[in-house]
Formats: structure tokens, sequence, C-alpha cells
């Protein structure tokens, strides 16, 4: 047979003299001859069955036909060689002899001859860079849940020259898609290991911190039990499948209708779509922690919303892949980075507990507190039902399929449980989200690991979106092709990148909290695939007994219970609770140190990261956030401070708008590219809100719900101080759960930090504090600004009145030992004698005996004091004046009765600085000038207080509605909140200048 290669130049030429005809000539028109080959007739009549252009006519027809007729016939020549070339000689290209065509089921698809044919001609060399196998998983995603997710018409896997050359087109027409049913050719053991890599992924990542969630007993039991129904959950959809066929979809469809189809598919993706942001978080995290390790300047870190930005780069090109076995390579090497982590974090978990010799002591049994992000991790670590079906159409005798995934669902129960049990085991409390982050980050091995690793899930995100972009494309592109229409591809590409950003985005809201994140995921998208769809869809079509029919229905029920139990605990993280009919009227019930005020705080961590500042805590919980001047000195920070925790039934202001306000003024620092001299940053005081008189509620009174958590008010700034000592603030009792110390809570939530809570070891250049007023008098005076020039002295008091208990009838008043009437009258006294003084006395608590009744006079009864002044000579007075008067009162009537007090408080007076007092009121100047400040003295006691004893301090105040506070009805107006923020940049700018000046 001859060989054509001698011939091809001439056709290209021909080719090429066509193609640069037919753009100038008018295509309705031809030089072919009626009766020329019959092979370009049928190619015409292809041509007009395909698109349906107008029927062509001679080109003689035209004016002037006879001049250009050559033309025409040049074009009409050259397109007929090109048509004819196969039949004239019906000859093919010699094979060369390793032209070997693919066995096995490859042979058997549509187009796979074709398709050896155009790799033969191009070159491309057989033997791929992945194995069959592991290309055969990655293939897995094209029929994700058995659904067939493959391009339609394969558009990316042909290309456009090859569609001009009709001797290498099929000579039927094509499928509607070239995914067709393949017989299962996977062994055993191939079976066994894809299915240990389907259910291996980022969730064993996150096991330890689960574990540290719920406890390392719970946690364990948990795991185990979530196997043990998932497996059984799996074996229902396998019977269901056995019985109707078809992927995940079309089962449900089949037994429940196309609603119930739909149903499926939104929860696999919205379940796809929350790997893919888990995943983008994660590669951000561990980047950042790569650079921070690494870096000479770990303040000036990315972000990690700027790292999830930069990532788009990266993941918008590999959406637009629309053949997912090209990702091959990468995603094997991805594979072998994560298998290199996982045994590097099995050694080290090992290696520390047995230096050790045990595991760390701050592991608990079980936390009731957080115990429900625990199950929702586990749910989250077993999601690998998309994969199920198409593994077991894979295997050769898929009836063996069962055993074998019980199997691994034990082993990988056992991997799982191990790496849970031993991280949390190592570490602790100090167990954080993503385990890998506690492995020694100065260690140079382990910052290439856990980069590796980074990139390791980086590459797998486009595996893992596939399945969800090819679902919420059908549903808006159908079975439209963007091989022969650019516009519907670029189409796809747009709706690709925006399903990217979206999934950007979530990553940025959810970055804070990715503990939360995965399990919010697992609860909400993963227990209806899991649990309850399989279940449902057995019930109503393959059970045939009472009983299993029962257990269907239970199972459906249990899942619901625990999808929304778990999910409304997931997103319930501090969310304000309304207690009025006003939109104003929502308070906030986040204690010290409770599972709403952890999360607060790493929120705050986030943004303070994002503002480029460092972060340093030290051992009482305090977080100082700094950013670096333009100095670039050592001195101490000039500090903006307040707290982020609340009353228990407390406002949204309180505390908060200092801190808020001091992030504001950070960020607009940023934004304007204004840099201080000195280094600035914000304090969030561990502020231990409660006061010792709501300690007496809860103890006397049994009304836990109204008390609060820590009884020391300003605890953290009073150890920072000097003034309290740091072992009696550790030792501070939860008082609903006398167990638990402020210590423990500390190590719960991992804020325990190693810089010794002092102003030696964290001194500070000046402290600013914006505050609401907490009183009516700038309301009252028509002001927006209070210049607070101190602190009163106040100290509180706690008196006890001893009687005898009497029958109310049968006792004379003169026998009578009344403990009731004498602290009532103790109480008027003390009034009294303030008002004398122009001070303050006040009882916030009066307590009688729980089984005191309307005939019986009290043996004994207690009342707080509180007695203020802007002087503590005067509160020294009041409190000797009040002593000798309840003397007096308790021999008055009767046979009298006594009384012992305890003093609980005592906070001197306290003046402001100066240098701080002047910069507020320049401020104040500058924004409202002087007749709408005014000067105040806090009656209310402020970390301030504390800080002013070691460095230059002042408050600024701000109005609040009617001055209520410590209330869910508590308000201050957006223009007040950010009238004090503003007073607040620039009173610090204005110090920070100064000091510039002065030295």
């Amino acid at each position: 047979m001859a060989d054509p290669s001698p011939s091809l130049p001439t056709v290209r030429d021909d080719q090429r003299e066509a193609e640069i005809l037919s753009q100038h000539l008018h295509p309705q028109f031809t030089g072919s001859l009626p009766d020329e080959s019959p092979l370009q007739a049928r190619a015409a009549a292809e041509a007009s069955s395909s698109s349906d252009p107008p029927e062509q006519q001679s080109s003689l027809k035209l004016l002037g036909g006879d001049v250009h007729r050559d033309l025409y016939r040049l074009e009409a020549k050259a397109k007929q060689a090109l048509q004819e070339r196969r039949a004239k000689s019906f000859s093919f290209p010699v094979r060369p002899p390793d032209d070997e065509i693919e066995e096995g089921v490859a042979a058997m698809e549509p187009g796979s001859f074709r398709r050896h044919f155009v790799q033969q001609k191009k070159g491309w060399n057989s033997s791929a860079f992945v194995a069959p196998s592991f290309l055969d998983f990655l293939d897995l995603y094209g029929s994700f849940a058995g659904e067939d997710l493959a391009e339609t018409e394969d558009e990316s896997a042909i290309t456009e020259d090859l569609e001009h050359e009709p001797e290498r087109r099929p000579l039927l027409g094509r499928r509607r898609t070239t995914r067709v049913a393949r017989p299962g050719d996977a062994s055993r053991v191939k079976t066994f290991f894809t299915l240990l890599k389907a259910f291996i992924g980022t969730g064993i990542i996150f096991l330890p911190k689960a574990f540290r969630n719920g406890g390392i007993l719970f946690s364990s039991v948990a795991l185990v039990t979530v196997a043990a129904v998932t497996s059984l959950c799996f074996h229902l959809l396998l019977e269901c499948r056995k019985g109707h066929g078809g992927g995940y979809g079309d089962i449900g469809e089949r037994i429940a209708g196309p609603r119930f189809r739909s149903l499926i598919l939104a929860s696999i993706t919205i379940s796809q779509l929350g790997f893919v942001c888990t995943g983008i978080i994660f590669t951000a995290d561990n980047v950042r922690a790569v650079l921070s390790a690494v870096a000479k300047d770990s303040d000036n870190v990315l972000s990690t919303n700027i790292l999830i930005a930069l990532q788009l780069a990266v993941l918008v090109p590999l959406a637009f892949i629309r053949n997912i076995s090209k990702l091959g390579p990468a995603a094997l090497l991805a594979d072998i980075f994560i298998l290199m982590g996982l045994a590097y974090i099995y050694y080290y978990d090992i290696a520390t507990i047995a230096s050790r010799h045990g595991l760390a002591p701050s592991v608990e049994l079980f936390d009731p507190k957080s115990f429900t992000l625990t199950i929702g991790s586990c749910i989250f670590t077993f999601e690998g039902i998309g994969l199920i079906l198409p593994i077991q159409s894979s295997m050769k005798h898929p009836e063996k399929f069962d055993r074998l995934l019980y199997t691994v669902m034990i082993i990988i129960t056992v991997l799982f449980t191990a790496v849970g049990a031993l991280s949390y085991g190592a570490f602790g409390s100090d167990t954080k989200i993503e385990v890998i982050n506690n492995l020694p980050q100065g260690d140079k091995f382990v910052n290439a690991m856990q980069f590796l690793y980074a990139m390791a899930i980086l590459i797998g995100i486009p595996v893992q979106l596939f399945p969800a972009v090819r679902i919420i494309e059908g549903k808006l592109f159908g079975q439209v092709s963007g091989k022969r229409d650019p516009g519907i591809k670029w189409k796809k590409n747009v709706f690709r990148t925006l399903i990217v950003l979206a999934c950007a985005v979530m990553s940025a809201v959810g970055a804070a909290d990715l503990d939360k994140f995965v399990s919010l995921i697992g609860s909400f998208a993963c227990v209806p695939l899991v649990y309850i769809y399989p279940a449902y869809l057995h019930w109503k079509a393959v059970a045939d007994s009472p009983l299993a029919k029962f257990g269907d229905l239970t199972m459906v029920v249990l899942g619901f219970i625990f999808m929304i139990y778990t999910t409304l605990s997931t997103v319930s993280w501090g969310a304000a609770h309304p207690y009025g009919e006003n939109p104003t009227d929502t308070g906030m019930a986040r204690l010290t140190l409770d599972d709403n005020d952890a999360r607060v705080r790493r929120w705050f961590a986030a943004e303070v990261e994002k503002l480029g500042c460092s972060l340093s805590i030290d051992q009482m919980g305090n977080m100082f956030a700094r950013q670096k001047g333009k100095l670039q000195t050592s001195a101490p920070m000039i500090a903006m401070g307040s707290h982020l925790d609340t009353q228990p039934r407390g406002g949204r202001y309180d505390g908060i708008l200092g801190i808020m306000a001091a992030l504001e003024v950070l960020r607009t620092m940023k934004e304007n590219g204004f840099q201080t001299n000195h280094d600035v940053g914000i304090v969030n005081w561990t502020k231990c809100d409660p006061a010792p008189w709501r300690l007496l509620v809860l103890l006397l009174t049994d009304r836990s719900e109204e008390g609060a958590r820590f009884p020391k008010s300003m605890c953290s700034s009073g150890v920072w101080a000097g003034a309290i000592p740091i072992g009696k603030a550790w030792d501070l009792r939860d008082v609903n759960d006398s167990k638990v110390t402020l210590r423990s809570e500390l190590e719960r939530h991992g804020f325990l930090g190693q810089i010794e809570c002092s102003h030696s070891a964290y001194p500070l250049t000046a402290h600013f504090e914006l505050h609401i007023e907490q009183g009516p008098i700038l309301q009252e005076t028509g002001r927006s600004i209070g210049v607070v020039q101190g602190a009163q002295g106040y100290r509180w008091f706690t008196f006890t009145v001893k009687g005898r208990d009497a029958h109310t009838g049968t006792t004379p008043l003169s026998a009578r030992q009344d403990p009731l009437l004498a602290a009532s009258r103790m109480i008027a006294a003390s009034n009294g004698i303030a008002q004398k003084h122009n001070a303050l006395a006040s009882t916030g608590i009066f307590r009688i005996p729980s089984n005191a009744s309307t005939n019986t006079i009290a043996s004994e009864v207690s009342f707080t004091l509180d007695i203020r002044h802007p002087q503590d000579s005067v509160v020294h007075a009041v409190q000797e004046e009040c002593l000798q008067a309840f003397s007096a009162i308790a021999a008055q009537d009767g046979k009298g009765v006594s009384f012992d007090w305890t003093l609980d408080t005592d906070s001197p007076a306290v003046k402001f600085d100066q240098g701080c007092l002047e910069s507020i009121q320049a401020a104040a100047d500058h924004l409202v000038g002087p007749d709408q400040w005014m000067n105040l003295t806090s009656g209310a006691g402020h970390d301030t207080v504390y800080t002013s004893r070691h460095c230059p301090s002042a408050m600024i105040f701000v109005p609040c509605r009617d001055g209520v506070s410590h209330h869910p009805t508590e308000y201050c107006s957006p223009e007040h909140c950010a009238l004090g923020a503003q007073t607040l940049l620039e009173a610090v700018v204005h110090y920070d200048q100064t000091k510039v000046q002065n030295a």
C-alpha cells in the first residue's frame, strides 16, 4: 500500500488556499458543477442538516460571474480534493510497530479507536505519568454519587483542527454524552485502597480539636458510634441500589420522585462546597503559620484573608478544567504529602506522650459545653458517601463490596480515633483547630511539611469542587455544550469563577471559627446525605418487615434531631438575645470565658491580625494587640483598652464599644496610610465582670441565670497592676459550677498565655478607654462628650443582721429580736448619712431566708452596702458613721439584735493623668467645640482605674439612653458611637505627637 505522506503538503496547501479564498467569497454561491463528486454533495448535505444555511447557487448567477469563475472553481476544487482523499485511495496511515490499541474495557468505549489514532498521530506517549488505578480513582469524581457528571461531548478532549478531518469522524452521530457504564474490573485489593483514599481527607486534621471540644472519652465513643451508624446507612443505600440501580440521585428519583433527586443533589452540592471552603481556610491558615515561622518580622506576615484571595489565582484557572483526569499528577503528589504529614503527626504525638510519661494534665473525659461540635466534626470526617456507589460499580465482583466496606470502616475508625486521642492527649487544652499547627513551628522540617501539606490540600480543592460545579451547571445550562459555542463555554467559565469567588468569601467569613465551620457542614449538609436519605429510601422501597421499617423511621427521626440540634448549637456562637419590644432592646449574655466569650476572643484575634498587629496573651488571658510605629522603638505601646464580655443580662455597649472603637481607630489609620510615631494597640481585658453582690444573689437565692461567673470585679487589670495576687484570681470559682476555676477556663479555651500578667512584664506608655457614661448626666445636659477626670472611691460591704425566730401574733414588741426591722432602719440611716456628706450609699441586695413565712419573724437577714465618693476620706467617714449608727439601731428595739459585716471590695479614688486629659480635651474641642463637652467623674469601676496606678490613663464618656446600663435596653446612638471613636482617635494621635515634641 502506497505511503500517502508525500501528497500531504499539496493537500494542506490546497486547504490553506481554500480557507483564504473562503474569507473573501460569498458563502451562498459555489463554483462546483452539478455532476461533481458525490462525496462533496454528501458533505454539503451534512453541513446543511447541521447548520441549515441557505442552499448554495452557481457563482455564474452573480454579476460578472464569468470573470471571477476561476476563483470560485479554485475554492471548490480544494474542498473536493480534501473530501475525496479518503475515497480515492481508501488508505490509512500504516500503524508503527508500537501502535497497540488499548485492550480491555477502554476499547469498548465509543470513540476509543479514534482517540487512540489521534494520540499516535500527535506522537503522544502512551505511558501515563499517573498509574491507571489512581486515574480510575480520580475518574470516580466524574461519576460522584453515581451521577453522570462528565462534560457534555468531551468538549475539552478534541482539538479544533481534528473537527475538519472527515476521515477521522465516527461514522455514527455523537451520543448525548460519552460516559457509559463500564464493566467493573477492579480487584478487591485495588478497591480496598480506593476506599481508604476516599475517606482519608482534611477531616482527620480537625479531629484532635473535636476531641478537645468533647473530651477524650466522649469523643472516642462518639467517633466509634458515628462510624457504626454510618456503615449501617451505607448498607441501606447499597440495598436500595440492588433493587433500583443507578446513582444516588437516580435511586431517589425512582423511589421518591424527581424532587427528592433534586434534594439529594442539593445536599451533595452544599457538602462539596463546604469541603472546598474548608480546604481554602486550611491552606491559608497553614501558609500563614509557615510564613510567621520563617519571616524575620512576623508582624508583617500576610493576613489569612489575603492568603485566601491569593489562592484564587490558582483555583480559578483549575476550575476551568473539564477533564478531571488532567488533575491526576497533581492530586497524586498531594496524597503523598498528606501521608507524610499524617505519619509525622503520629510520630510526634507518641513521642510527646512518652516523654511526659502520660497524657497532658488538662485532658478531660467529657466537656458538656461544646460536645455538640464533636458530633458534627465526626460526621464531617466520615463523609464519603458520594464515592460509595461508583467504587462499588468499579469492582469486578461488586457482590463482595459490603464486607470490604465494613473492613475499611473498622480500619479508618481505628486510625481516626488514634490520631484524635493521641493528639489531644499530647497537647491537651492547647490543641489547635488544625493539629498540624501544634507541631514545633521553629523546626524547618515541620515548616516544609506544613507548607507541602497546605499545597496538597490546595491542589485537591478542584477535585472537591468538580461535582458541585457540574451539578449546578447541569441545572443552569442543561446538556448544552460549549465545544461548538464559545459563548456557552465562556458563560460556564464565568459561572465557575463566581462559584470559586463565593467559596472564597465564605471561607473568609468562617476562617475565625474553622472548627465550628467544619461542624456546621457536617451537621447541616452531611447528616441528611449519610443518615436521613438512605434510611428514608430504604423504608419506602426496600424494608419488608415491621422491624426493618421501624429501624428506618428511627434513623430518619434521629437524623433530623441530630441535624437540627447540632446545627443550632453550632451557630449559637453568642448571638444577641431580644428582651423587649423595641429593636434596640437587645442585650448580650456573654460571660467571662464562656464559649461565647471564647468565640468573640478568637474573632478579635482575627480582626487585629487583619490589621497587621502582633498579638500577645498573658497569664490572665489579657489580649494585647500591637501595631508598630514609625520610630520602631522598644518603648511600650499607647493602649486603647476595654472588655468584650458582658453582664448576665447586659447590653451591647458596656465595654464592647471601647474595643470596637479601638479597632476602628487602627483600621482608619491603616486605610489612610497613617502611622503613629510610637507603637499603638488595643487591650482586651479579661473583665471578670461580676460584682460580689451578684455572687450573693446566686448563693442565697439559687437564681443562677441572673448571676455571673467569677466574683471579682476588674480582676485581670487588678492582677496586671499588682493589686490582686494571680493565684487568688486563678482560683476564682464559677458560681454555677464550683469545680470550674478561672484558670481551668483559660486553659480550656487556649487563652492561658505564657507572658506574666504584670505591669513590668507588659508595660504601657498610656491607656485610653472609651465607655458609655452609665449615667444620665450627659443626656440631661445635652452634652456629647464627657472628659473623665477620675473615678470615685468606693467600698462594698455585706452586712448580716441576726435576731430570733418568733410568732408575729404571740410575741410582743418588747420581747422581739427582729433583724428585718433593724436592717431596714440601718439602710435608711446609711442613706441619710451619705446625703450629709454629699456621697452615695446604696443597697443592691436584700435577702431573707427562703423558709420565711407571713406570720414568722425571721431570725437572720443580710444586705449589701455600696459607699462612693470622689474623696477616699469621705468614703471612710461615711463608713464610720454608718457603723456607729448601725450599732445604736441594733440595741434600740426589744431585746436587740446583733450584726456582722465584711468588706468585699475597696477601690480608692483615682485622678487621671493630666497629659491624657489634655489630649482628650483637645480632641473634643476640635470635634464638638467647648460647649458640647464637660468634665465628669466616673462613678463606676473601670480597668483604667487600675492602669492609672502604673501608666498615664484617662477615659472618654459618651451618652447612653436614660443612663441605663447593665441591662438589655442599654443603648447608645450610632452618632455618639462614631463621635466617641473619632475622639479616641484624635486623642491618641495628639498624645503620640505631644510625646515626640516633649522628647
